[in-house]
C-alpha cells in the first residue's frame, strides 16, 4: 500500500505543478488569472496538508489504509464535481 500513496503523491504534486504553469501562462485577462491563482493557492495549501497527512500515515502499517484515503480526497472530489 506504502507505493501506492507515494505513487498517488507524485501524481499529485506533478498535476499541480502542470496546474500552477499553465495558470500562469494562459491568455485571460489579469482579474480572471488572478482568481485562478487563488484557487490554486487554496487548493495547494489543502493538497499540502493532505499530502503531509499521507505521507506521514504511510510509515506505520496499520494506518496506511488512512493515508490512501487522503489521497483520494482529490480525486473523489474532482468525479463528484465532474459528473
Amino acid at each position: 500500500m506504502r507505493p501506492a500513496i507515494y505513487i498517488l503523491a507524485a501524481l499529485h504534486v506533478a498535476v499541480f505543478l502542470w496546474l500552477v504553469v499553465s495558470t500562469a501562462n494562459s491568455h485571460m485577462d489579469p482579474a480572471g488569472r488572478g482568481m485562478a491563482q487563488g484557487m490554486l493557492l487554496v487548493g495547494g495549501g489543502l493538497l499540502a496538508v493532505l499530502l503531509g497527512l499521507a505521507l506521514w500515515l504511510a510509515r506505520s502499517e496499520r494506518r496506511a489504509w488512512l493515508g490512501l484515503a487522503c489521497m483520494l480526497v482529490f480525486p473523489a472530489l474532482w468525479a463528484f464535481f465532474t459528473f
